[in-house]
């Protein structure tokens, strides 16, 4: 999937529908990972550890926010999610900043079940403000239950 500097959902292939859902189904202002994560109740069953999964999300919005403090994009989805979502009410106050573009996910997909993935978040030299996240899979299992779906 590609992501704006506001972690806003711009593009996505069949792997992301398959692996996540289909962001069209969401509407555009809401269309963006850390409302997704936060607000979702299906993505976050997904998450094998989803409080450590959410509290790294929210320390990487707030380093990406630190790089653009005027953009108003940040500031609505901050107050959108101080609104909705308890757990990120309760660990915005901790100031957490996390710049970390790689790294491992589990997820227990309800469909094939366990799928241990490593990301990585590529940044584009042409559009700054664009990053290109990848899932691999990290084991034959998850490797052939990706395949699957």
């Amino acid at each position: 999937m590609i992501l704006n500097h506001a972690w806003d959902i711009v593009e996505w292939n069949e792997s992301a529908i398959s692996l996540f859902k289909d962001f069209i189904t969401i509407r555009k202002e809401r269309r963006n990972l850390v409302i997704y994560v936060f607000t979702d109740e299906a993505i976050q069953k997904m998450y094998q550890d989803w409080e450590a999964n959410a509290r790294l999300l929210l320390a990487q919005f707030r380093a990406s926010q630190a790089l653009f403090p005027n953009e108003l994009r940040f500031q609505q989805i901050k107050n959108l999610l101080l609104r909705e979502s308890e757990p990120f009410s309760s660990w915005w106050s901790e100031h957490e900043l996390n710049s970390q573009s790689s790294g491992s996910k589990v997820f227990i997909h309800p469909v094939v079940g366990r799928l241990l993935l490593s990301y990585t978040a590529f940044q584009s030299l042409d559009h700054p403000q664009l990053r290109l996240v990848t899932y691999m899979p990290q084991d034959d299992v998850s490797d052939k239950r990706i395949r699957y779906l």
